[in-house]
């Protein structure tokens, strides 16, 4: 990818983004109240940002050698499809995978939806960072299927210690956008 295409792809990401940003209490899964937010839904429902976002993190996954794009159900799971079609078209075939919240007691049971076996590299995406809770919960799941996770790919990173909590388990976080790309008013205008 150049670095063009590679600027176009961040630029439509970057703009749905924008759309996305959210005013009012928004009770968050660590029990803290935002309000101030991304819908990251709001981004995975726009094909061309969904696209693009694929395109940026198959590169990074390329990039680090991977069998398996993963991700947490719910956002991480278009984000996986996305990114497994973006490296299709670059000649690679990765393998997706989604990890529940909680293990499943029936069907296909315990975190993961399906057989994990094969896979010993996992990039872990996802569409908003923040405290890291979700990231962690990833990467311990695939650590404990004997799975290497070899970084986190995000949309957008808050800023609030999801890299921090991550690299203490010794995975990198990558974010295409941060909070602050969003939230910055634009050059020449101040603050």
């Amino acid at each position: 990818m150049t670095e063009r295409e590679r600027g176009a792809y961040l630029e439509l990401v970057r703009a749905s983004a924008g759309r996305a940003l959210r005013s009012g209490g928004l009770r968050r899964a660590d029990g803290r109240t935002v309000t101030c937010w991304v819908d990251g839904h709001f981004i995975l429902g726009e094909p061309e940002a969904l696209d693009a976002a694929g395109a940026l993190i198959a590169e990074k996954a390329i990039d680090a050698e991977v069998d398996a794009v993963v991700g947490e159900v719910s956002a991480g799971t278009p984000l996986v499809a996305a990114t497994l079609l973006a490296a299709l078209r670059q000649g690679r075939r990765l393998v997706g995978r989604s990890i529940r919240r909680e293990p499943k007691g029936y069907g296909v049971t315990g975190l993961f939806t399906t057989s994990m076996a094969g896979i010993r590299r996992a990039l872990v995406v996802d569409d908003v960072a923040a405290s890291g809770a979700a990231g962690v919960r990833s990467v311990r799941a695939l650590e404990s299927a004997g799975i290497v996770p070899v970084g986190m790919v995000v949309l957008v990173d808050r800023g609030e210690g999801a890299g921090e909590r991550l690299q203490a388990l010794g995975v990198s976080l990558t974010s295409l956008l941060t909070w602050d790309d969003l939230t910055a008013p634009p050059p020449g205008l101040g603050t």
